[in-house]
């Protein structure tokens, strides 16, 4: 899958095994294949974290302010996942948390499989086999808190933003004729969604549109999340000096990271930049506010850029570059947006650069 997305690494987070246990020896870490893997697990309480030391094995009986420390000390990164639950802001050891994540959408929508299958089926019905990347996009909603919470949290701290992709590739429906002459229809998860009893009109139907009907013979399969598909949706885009966990595991921490919805249009190659005569400093970092202190942001292809300062909105501008004078100290972050059949949707997060 990597391979054929062209990304260059993934971050792990597999549910813990069934006795609550995150055994970071269970897991492919570093290069294989020229991609790097880093293990991860999604634990109790939304804890997500990253490259914690060969041979630790952590536990979702721990008491949260332990298993923070636990992370830490044993060489992780810690994030929150599914920032729309409640979470334990204050950690000290939090390093970040998700700004978006494919999953949320989904449940928005209510309702589980079925409720997303009810709001769009026209849309399904028309688009699936065509253009399967723009049904993908329906449920998508701008993460308005999501961003509102990471702005609040950076006024006091520094916290990276990152996306996640929550690939399961359970999303999907499949048919089965059973002995009993029924079609039994399940989701990939999988579970039993409905049986339909043919009768003398339906089964030639039947017969006619999948073909034989043959005992435990499988009918049809719709994957809506197929796992390349769900990997190219969304990328967090890391700035590093060497493809490698240490490297990227310090870009993370560091906040040298943007998010880009890479399924609209590739996002690499975005910069987000302060400087002045002297000194350039990248998303991330800290740059000291002097009368040459610019900001910059550049994007492969043209868009539209917002400038965030401490959670607010300062200014907008369209192009493919924009400079901008900064007002005063504070939190500076960058969004980019595309226009899509004719309406404005989120392409690019940049993390922010502190101006002192």
């Amino acid at each position: 899958m990597l391979h054929r997305t062209g990304l260059d690494f993934v971050g792990l987070s597999d549910h813990c095994h069934a006795d609550g246990r995150a055994d970071f020896n269970s897991q492919w870490r570093g290069l294989h294949e020229g991609k790097l893997f880093l293990p991860g697990f999604e634990m109790k309480d939304g804890f997500m974290p990253f490259g914690v030391a060969p041979g630790v094995v952590l536990s979702n009986r721990t008491p949260p302010a332990v298993l923070a420390q636990q992370i830490q000390r044993h060489g992780g990164v810690l994030f929150f996942a599914h920032p729309e639950n409640p979470r334990q802001w204050d950690l000290p050891e939090l390093a970040g948390l998700e700004i978006y994540n494919l999953h949320t959408d989904f449940k928005r929508l209510g309702g589980g499989l079925g409720g997303t299958l009810r709001a769009h089926l026209p849309d399904l019905i028309l688009n699936l086999r065509r253009f399967p990347d723009h049904i993908y996009r329906l449920p998508f909603q701008r993460p308005t808190e999501f961003l509102q919470r990471w702005d609040d949290l950076n006024r006091v701290r520094h916290i990276t933003g990152i996306a996640g992709n929550d690939c399961h590739q359970n999303v999907g429906l499949r048919g089965f004729f059973t002995p009993e002459g029924t079609i039994r229809i399940e989701d990939t998860s999988p579970r039993v969604l409905r049986e339909v009893r043919l009768t003398g009109l339906t089964r030639p139907l039947a017969r006619l549109v999948f073909g034989p009907l043959e005992p435990g013979r499988k009918l049809f399969h719709v994957q809506l999340d197929p796992y390349e598909r769900s990997a190219r949706f969304v990328n967090t885009h890391v700035l590093a000096r060497e493809l490698s966990e240490a490297a990227v595991l310090d870009a993370l921490r560091a906040g040298r990271v943007f998010v880009g919805f890479d399924l609209i249009a590739d996002s690499s190659g975005f910069r987000w930049l302060a400087r002045d005569v002297t000194h350039t400093t990248v998303m991330g970092g800290a740059h000291a506010l002097t009368v040459e202190t610019v900001l910059q942001a550049h994007a492969p292809i043209p868009c539209r850029f917002t400038l965030v300062r401490d959670g607010h909105v300062v200014a907008r501008q369209q192009g493919r570059s924009v400079e901008w004078s900064p007002a005063g100290s504070g939190k500076y972050r960058v969004e980019a947006d595309l226009e899509v059949c004719g309406a404005w949707v989120p392409w690019v997060y940049a993390n922010p650069i502190h101006l002192h």
